[in-house]
């Protein structure tokens, strides 16, 4: 197993983490919108969830770095400056980065929900979709989900027939062959609708 998989596979991992942490504070909020539960334990959970967050985050930050995923690591980098900033915004005296003088008024909750936590999990979505790219790409099971994939649109196609070839090309009886690039574009094509559904 190289590197570059055990770095996505952990990748994963941690992403997966962060989009609980961030459905989590999301729910949190809407439970202090409606009522269920009072602005003081509210406040509790979401600075409970704050450093954890935060933590796994610069963990991405340094492994990218460490692997030399520029374009991943630029990314983090810049996620873990807007986490710096939030930190360092508050007041002194507050509890936490989460106040519950702060966090009172109904303008301050929906802010607090569409900017801290809506836009982090579609930030955090689309990190883990680049993650999976990465992921799928590193132990080359693209090849194997297209391969599956066009044994579903042509029920037709002998296995036997089938086969892997070393220059990275999926060749179909040798009707139709589709490429690295093809096959990167698809997948991406299909991240992005179950992103945009």
């Amino acid at each position: 197993m190289s590197m570059a998989a055990l770095l996505f596979g952990f990748a994963m991992v941690d992403n997966i983490l962060l989009l609980f942490i961030s459905v989590y504070n999301i729910i949190t909020l809407s439970d202090l919108e409606i009522d269920i539960i009072n602005v003081r334990q509210a406040c509790s959970k979401l600075n409970q969830t704050f450093l954890p967050e935060v933590a796994l985050h610069v963990i991405l930050t340094v492994l990218f770095i460490i692997n030399n995923n520029w374009f991943l690591f630029i990314f983090n980098i810049l996620l873990d400056f807007w986490f710096v900033y939030k930190y360092f915004k508050r007041q002194p005296g507050q509890l936490g980065v989460y106040d519950p003088l702060e966090l009172n008024n109904r303008r301050s909750i929906k802010a607090n929900m569409r900017v801290n936590n809506l836009y982090l999990l579609n930030i955090d979505f689309i990190c883990f979709s680049t993650i999976f790219i990465g992921f799928s790409y590193s132990f080359n099971i693209l090849s194997h989900v297209l391969l599956s994939l066009s044994l579903f649109v042509n029920p037709r196609v002998d296995l036997n027939t089938i086969q892997l070839t070393n220059t990275k090309q999926i060749t179909f009886c040798n009707a139709c062959t589709i490429s690295i690039q093809t096959k990167t574009i698809l997948l991406m094509s299909i991240a992005l609708c179950l992103l945009f559904k």
